[in-house]
């Protein structure tokens, strides 16, 4: 239970950043499908939809950068393809993956990790 209380204060606090600085709007939170979740799903000022992987540590660690590997960005890909399969309004816009790292109170975003 402390892991999810956890995870939830990081993506609120990744989006609390993202509408900040980028002017995102969040469109759903901890979308789920039979293989896969996406923390965040947000629109961006040009209208695409953008699927937010979050990752979080206490201190500063290295370790996170490597939490993120292709088969990891594969499923991250099928589950922004299922939203949109299922909300089709947003069929015809772009759409991207990016990553937003939190590190003790330190928040890194990173765009287009492929």
């Amino acid at each position: 239970m402390e892991k999810f209380i956890k995870g939830r204060a990081a993506e609120v606090k990744a989006f609390s950043y993202l509408e900040k600085n980028c002017g995102y709007i969040l469109l759903k939170q901890n979308f789920k499908w039979k293989r896969g979740e996406a923390d965040l799903i947000c629109e961006d000022s040009t209208g695409a939809i953008v699927l937010i992987e979050v990752r979080s540590s206490k201190e500063k660690s290295s370790y996170l950068r490597f939490s993120i590997g292709p088969r990891k960005l594969y499923h991250l890909r099928q589950t922004l393809e299922i939203f949109i399969y299922k909300n089709f309004i947003y069929r015809s816009r772009p759409r991207r993956i990016e990553i937003v790292w939190i590190e003790g109170e330190v928040v890194e975003h990173m765009r287009n990790p492929l």
